[in-house]
């Protein structure tokens, strides 16, 4: 058997890497440059974005930054790439009740990512999109709905999780429901 135009996903837990209060002080700092509603891009409604590369240096070396660049690196040599020179593009979303990302993808770049720095009970699923359009008009009858190569694929948000995939790819994250 040969299997064709298979999609890796990586998800790592940051959580046991790094330490409780790393968390708290990013997402405090991502609270604290998030900007106002004229600075959209994918995210709506109650959901603000932070400008690009925000963090000052100093949190790029602390234990968060150090295993994220790790992950990248081991999935970016899994993906058939030489991880020797990496750059990172990043910003922090900050989602409240209602708030949710359209589907989206990030062109010209090899992988995108999303670390929850935190994630309350109703946070928006991030939904990663079928890139087979064709696929879609398949019979619904004979699919196994639970089988990972039909439709969409739900991931659902938990602290920690850093979920790595193509650029290509495309994704959006559902509304959120019940968080402030």
């Amino acid at each position: 058997m040969t299997e064709l135009f298979s999609t890796k996903i990586w998800q790592y837990d940051i959580l046991s890497r790094a330490r409780e209060d790393e968390f708290t002080n990013l997402s405090k700092v991502v609270l604290d440059n998030v900007q106002d509603e004229s600075h959209r891009r994918s995210n709506f409604s109650r959901s603000y974005r932070t400008k690009d590369n925000f963090l000052p240096e100093s949190l790029h070396k602390n234990n968060i930054g150090l295993e994220v660049a790790k992950c990248y690196r081991e999935s970016i040599a899994d993906y058939g790439y030489t991880p020797n020179k990496i750059r990172f593009t990043y910003w922090g979303i900050a989602t409240h009740n209602g708030g949710y990302n359209i589907r989206h993808c990030h062109p010209g770049c090899l992988l995108s990512g999303v670390l929850y720095l935190s994630a309350p009970k109703g946070s928006g699923a991030l939904r990663l999109t079928d890139p087979r359009a064709a696929k879609r008009f398949e019979p619904a009858m004979f699919r196994n709905e639970g089988h990972s190569g039909h439709g969409d694929f739900l991931i659902t948000p938990k602290k920690g999780l850093l979920v790595i995939f193509p650029a290509w790819l495309e994704h959006e994250v559902e509304p959120s429901i019940g968080i402030e």
